[in-house]
């Protein structure tokens, strides 16, 4: 598909969301480990079956079960369940991320992504960017989200960009979730609707977790020092020249930011533990070098503690 689109950019404060309590519902998911074939929940399929009612147009999902064994996804603290979805066309398999708690529905992948009957349909059947919006809305509504289309990232995309027809092209919506005017790392809404019909392919939706305010504050230059530290000690970065620029403090980032295990191999850094918590940082940038490539990351270092607690794995 021919490269065609719009961009809009910006930011959206909503109210956070605290982090959810244990229930029933949730207690397998000790350790990150979703047991196979475990029962859904009534409560979670009556979720399920929300969800299906108000955000998807002509699909409706029949049933659920947890997909298997295997680590949650991250940012998705919930366990996938593999769930038949019944459409126009028949049936097709689609994958959910619902809180057990609130029965709120977090990610849902269409396995079923490029449609068939776009094949062969240039690029000027393909819906347009107000129709994309409108389809869109079920889903926005869900959320509670604002209307505001200029708050979004908005653009077409193609998941078969060698192809010259619909097939695999999308409209793709999202925007990043802030809390006290500071960006939340990894907490993202997206949807992503087929460029040829408006069904929707993909949603997903991680919520802002509270932090706790620090009762003080590391100065930028300890934060150096510490993110420094850090990528010594880092087996998956030796020999791969990480560096830190001490001379430009002012391109350090104050961030709200969960933990996780970027760069960090297996066996190291114990005291890194991954928790359903969010912690004001400074975001410290870094590069390294790989396959003569040089990338450009961020360490996040928690801002009233001094430790490291995870990476942004995005160009800053």
């Amino acid at each position: 598909m021919p490269a065609y689109g719009i961009l809009v950019t910006g930011l959206l404060s909503v109210v956070a969301l605290a982090a959810p309590e244990t229930c029933e519902g949730a207690q397998h998911e000790q350790n990150g480990l979703v047991p196979k074939g475990e029962t859904v929940q009534p409560e979670q399929m009556a979720g399920i079956r929300e969800f299906s009612d108000r955000c998807l147009k002509n699909d409706r999902i029949a049933n659920a079960r947890v997909r298997g064994m295997g680590k949650i996804a991250e940012g998705m603290p919930h366990p996938l369940l593999e769930t038949t979805v019944e459409d126009r066309f028949g049936a097709k398999i689609a994958y959910v991320d619902i809180d057990p708690c609130a029965g709120t529905v977090y990610m849902y992948i269409s396995a079923n992504r490029d449609e068939p009957a776009a094949k062969g349909h240039s690029i000027d059947d393909a819906i347009t960017a107000d129709a994309a919006w409108q389809a869109a809305q079920p889903v926005l509504a869900y959320y509670g989200l604002s209307y505001a289309r200029e708050e979004f990232r908005f653009q077409m995309g193609d998941s078969e960009p060698e192809g010259n027809d619909l097939y695999g092209a999308y409209w793709y919506i999202e925007y990043d979730y802030t809390y006290n005017g500071l960006p939340c790392r990894y907490n993202t809404f997206r949807v992503k609707l087929s460029a040829y019909s408006g069904t929707i392919l993909t949603v997903h939706n991680a919520p802002i977790i509270v932090p706790k305010e620090p009762q003080q504050k590391i100065s930028k230059t300890k934060a150096i020092e510490q993110a420094k530290a850090w990528l010594e000690e880092r087996l998956y970065l030796k020999g791969k020249q990480p560096t830190v620029d001490e001379t430009a403090p002012d391109r350090i980032e104050e961030v709200i930011a969960r933990p996780n295990r970027s760069y960090v191999v297996d066996g190291e850094a114990p005291e890194m533990k991954l928790t359903e918590e969010a912690f004001y940082c400074w975001e410290v940038p870094f590069e390294f070098i790989e396959d003569g490539n040089t990338f450009r990351r961020s360490v996040w270092v928690n801002i009233e503690t001094g430790q490291v607690i995870g990476c942004w794995r995005y160009d800053k």
